[in-house]
């Protein structure tokens, strides 16, 4: 695999809302076109909750707390998260706590405006199955403690992959970006690809996801991957995927990820699927572009077609989409056209 030197400080991911049971008012959960419970997530997978009505309200001064060690903490300004399957309970590893007041009330310190965001890893201990047989799987759920106050257990649905590239709305929570959001793809010495920047033919690049499930070997729950012993054919090793992800390219202006697809009798594979050193949870996937790329329009804004930017702005020309066991996603770039 090829070594980047960029190292990462990563926040939000997966959104879901909890209210604790205590909460005497109604608290907004989540809004959109889907249950907030259950929880899709992987074994491993880092995670975001986001919690209304907490009795702990952090300090204007302090509202965001990261964890400084690794092992990441079970507890973390007062707050920890259990998961549970079947007889068995794990603490689930916390790598931030941020508070933000959410209301337009006068009194946006009112628990009931304050929203609290944990950022945790799911334990690579729970069992996961795929998602054509998901109703057997054992159940599993995870619960909340708030300084002593536990709330209810809210449903977790454990799938084998539930893949999320990386953007850098990950990065920037809470900013305005253009939609979608730049995945965060690197080229090989850990420079990020844009339009001003773009990948070339045949050039390896380096995607940053989430979720992508157990390893080989498995690395313990909230530790940072560590570098394997190396050998002579290959001096920089990680722990790999157990899992089998598939790659394909979209060459389209503006594409949005879908899920591969068979082509000429196979579907191939990335060159390298693991854990990145260093970090918590966070996997790198290397892809090589095609040494050959069709004809396709080079990344670029236009101001001059019937005055408005629909269908004159080209945000990417190349989409890489990648797709497990049970989930898919795709980091739409910008490849150099050919000449």
């Amino acid at each position: 695999m090829r070594k980047t030197s960029l190292l990462l400080d990563l926040v939000t991911f997966t959104v879901v809302s909890l209210a604790t049971v205590s909460a005497q008012t109604p608290i907004l959960m989540k809004a959109g076109y889907s249950a907030p419970t259950p929880i899709p997530v992987a074994p491993g997978q880092v995670i975001t909750l986001y919690i209304s009505g907490t009795k702990t309200v952090l300090p204007p001064q302090n509202q965001s707390i990261r964890a400084a060690t690794t092992p990441l903490p079970a507890t973390l300004g007062g707050f920890a998260v259990t998961v549970r399957q079947g007889n068995k309970t794990y603490p689930a590893p916390l790598l931030s706590v941020a508070q933000t007041p959410n209301c337009t009330d006068a009194n946006q310190t009112s628990p009931d405006c304050i929203t609290t965001a944990l950022t945790l890893q799911i334990p690579f201990e729970i069992a996961s199955v795929s998602v054509l047989i998901q109703a057997a799987q054992t159940p599993g759920d995870l619960s909340v403690n708030d300084n002593g106050t536990e709330s209810g257990h809210f449903p977790i649905a454990v799938i084998t992959d539930n893949i999320h590239v990386l953007t850098l709305c990950d990065l920037r929570a809470g900013s305005f970006l253009p939609s979608p959001c730049p995945a965060i793809v690197t080229h090989a010495d850990g420079t990020m690809v844009f339009s001003t920047s773009p990948a070339v033919p045949g050039e390896t690049l380096v995607l940053y996801a989430y979720g992508l499930g157990p390893t080989t070997p498995a690395v313990k729950t909230g530790e940072s991957t560590p570098i394997l012993v190396p050998d002579v054919l290959d001096p920089f090793s990680a722990p790999v995927v157990s899992n089998d992800f598939k790659v394909q390219f979209d060459f389209r202006p503006n594409a949005r990820a879908s899920i591969p697809y068979l082509a000429q009798g196979r579907i191939p594979t990335p060159d390298f699927v693991g854990l990145t050193p260093g970090q918590v949870g966070l996997y790198q996937i290397n892809v090589k572009i095609p040494a050959t790329v069709p004809a396709i329009p080079a990344c670029t804004v236009s101001f001059d077609c019937l005055n408005t930017l629909i269908g004159c702005l080209i945000q990417s020309n190349a989409t890489i989409n990648i797709a497990g066991v049970s989930s898919f996603d795709g980091a739409a770039i910008c490849v150099q056209p050919p000449q």
